[in-house]
């Protein structure tokens, strides 16, 4: 299992290369809205580079100006946009209606990727999306647009101590193999930090791509390909040689 977490300022210091000896990638809080970043950001961005592989999430605030919100994320990671790239945090409903939710989100999404070049991941829950986005009145008639994006789904058994095993249950309008990360628990063993719980998450196995082809996709080089091995010198080819007993066994048989 590939094993993700995400860290805000509220894991406290973070001893990284006990994080690193379970977790195979992380995300790291940048901000909220237009006003807020997370104190311990810039820390938690320096000390995990080179690492393991790293992306940023910003919570996005539904009826606030979407521009103005991706502008201060931008502002705040300064061109470097990790390995794993954006991640929109959107979990916060704030009463809004859904087409307005659904309109302000879709421009954030749009401008950010205009931006960057880099196609933001969505970290939600299908109870959130369906209820607050979606909206009851258009259940058989989601947005077309949850199809071009790559997901980030929360969803946790009721005991505390044990991981969701999956399949996470997806928002309607989301094909499965959009969903690239299950957050599995959200009370997981605190590897490595100072807060009492930490985010476990896994890259999903029916995802279209494995973690290491999203991250070469983010950086906007080709997976590479793997060489071809060297000959080993003087090798048998027993497939020559096999063909040359059989040819004189049958010449002796002729003899006969």
């Amino acid at each position: 299992m590939i094993n993700i977490t995400d860290v805000s300022r509220h894991q406290g210091d973070i001893v990284w290369e006990a994080l690193t000896s379970f977790f195979n990638a992380v995300w790291i809080r940048a901000g909220m809205s237009w006003g807020y970043e997370d104190p311990r950001f810039d820390l938690n961005w320096s000390k995990s580079r080179g690492k393991l592989p790293r992306g940023s999430y910003h919570v996005f605030f539904p009826l606030q100006d979407p521009k103005r919100q991706a502008d201060k994320w931008l502002e705040i990671l300064d061109g470097d946009y990790g390995e794993l790239g954006l991640a929109a945090d959107v979990e916060l409903h704030h009463d809004a209606n859904p087409l307005v939710f659904e309109r302000n989100l879709r421009s954030y999404l749009i401008y950010l990727e205009d931006r960057t070049g880099i196609r933001p991941v969505i970290y939600s829950r299908a109870s959130f999306f369906n209820a607050y986005i979606t909206g009851s009145g258009r259940y058989n008639n989601p947005p077309k647009w949850y199809q071009d994006y790559d997901w980030w789904l929360a969803q946790y058994l009721r005991n505390p101590d044990l991981r969701h095993p999956g399949p996470v249950t997806l928002p309607i309008g989301v094909p499965r193999e959009r969903v690239l990360i299950h957050q599995d628990s959200g009370s997981g063993v605190p590897i490595g930090v100072e807060s009492r719980e930490l985010d476990y998450n896994h890259w999903e196995h029916t995802a279209r791509c494995t973690l290491q082809e999203f991250i070469h996709e983010v950086s906007g080089t080709p997976e590479p390909t793997p060489e071809e091995p060297e000959p080993v010198p003087n090798q048998v080819d027993w497939t020559n040689i096999d063909a040359k007993y059989s040819e004189l066994g049958n010449a002796i048989e002729e003899q006969k």
